[in-house]
């Protein structure tokens, strides 16, 4: 007769076997794994005196850098194989590649996710690291001193631009309102600049104002920003 009680012994004792071998592997796969680390930088414009990150937009060109965190570890003798959303970009990767560079006009995709696949020489596998980039917007802010305006005075607004595919301020369209109508007074040589002039009033008045942007090379890059002021008499 077959004797069930050793057939269940040695079930589990293979079950717990392989339960102890397949932790052993995980933990000399982590082992294994490479410490990575992914940075990102783009060339988008930002004022001067901006301390933030500039970001990415629409057809903005993106460097990502895997920075190795291990001394031990001669970085230029690995194997880079990068992906962009699940795609496999094989004229970026291979022996000491580091650095992966694209443009965002290549997906319509809001955000990019890339992936670092890392082997040795020796087609040994080191590790894998994500990273999520988001696009975004233009932006334009309007800096005044001034949101209340006394009759018969002048006041200044600046347009400053932030995250264009541009090199200077110069590369963009501005066109100024106020009320749905077109401003009409801006400096000729800085049309980022508004010079607003109230001319007499008998009561307070608030309107809107408006700023409307454009990258003169990329017509899908554009910004618009209001903000109210108050005339006084």
């Amino acid at each position: 007769m077959i004797n069930m009680k050793k057939i269940n012994y040695f079930l589990i004792f293979i079950l717990i076997a392989g339960c102890w071998l397949f932790v052993s592997k995980l933990a000399q796969s982590q082992i294994s794994q490479i410490d990575t680390t992914l940075t990102w930088s783009t060339d988008t414009y930002t004022p001067l005196g901006y301390q933030g990150k500039a970001l990415p937009v629409r057809d903005s060109n993106i460097e990502v850098v895997a920075n190795i965190n291990d001394s031990s570890v001669d970085p230029k003798k690995l194997i880079y194989n990068w992906f962009i959303n699940d795609y496999f970009k094989r004229e970026s990767s291979g022996l000491n590649k580091q650095v992966l560079t694209f443009n965002t006009a290549i997906t319509t995709n809001d955000k990019n996710i890339i992936r670092l696949e890392i082997k040795n020489t020796n087609d040994t596998f080191l590790g894998i690291t994500y990273l999520s980039i988001k696009t975004h917007q233009p932006e334009i802010a309007i800096i005044t001193n001034k949101y209340e305006i006394k009759s018969n005075q002048e006041a200044q607004f600046i347009a400053k631009p932030y995250f264009f595919n541009i090199s200077n301020i110069n590369e963009l369209d501005y066109k100024w309102g106020s009320d749905n109508q077109e401003a009409s007074k801006t400096d000729g040589n800085n049309p980022n600049i508004l010079i607003l002039k109230i001319n007499k009033l008998t009561e307070s008045i608030k309107k809107k104002l408006s700023i409307s942007v454009e990258n003169k090379n990329n017509n899908f890059q554009r910004a618009q920003k209001t903000i109210e002021i108050t005339l006084i008499p």
